[in-house]
């Protein structure tokens, strides 16, 4: 328990570590994408626009890509975030200086 305590502290320090050294305007950037990619939204978007312009090829691409899509999403939200049993930092919560 002490290794897992001590791995949380260390994984803490670092996050902080990394958002201190990410510029303002940036993070705002990021952010903003982070929201349009939430859920898949913009992936979806983008399957959509290249089953409704992209023909025969780009209908097959958009299949694929939503297929790909939700094993993607069943690996990480259905499997590693069980395995890794750590809760995501809120989003105000993490120090973007110091």
């Amino acid at each position: 328990m002490k290794l897992m305590a001590d791995v949380r502290k260390a994984d803490r320090r670092l996050t902080q570590r990394a958002a201190g050294r990410i510029p303002p305007g940036i993070g705002r950037l990021l952010s903003a994408v982070e929201e349009t990619a939430e859920s898949s939204k913009m992936w979806c978007g983008a399957a959509a626009v290249m089953a409704a312009f992209g023909g025969r090829r780009g209908h097959r691409s958009a299949v694929l890509g939503l297929a790909a899509l939700a094993v993607a999403q069943l690996a990480s939200n259905g499997v590693g975030k069980r395995l890794a049993d750590r809760p995501r930092p809120p989003a105000r919560g993490v120090s973007q200086r110091g």
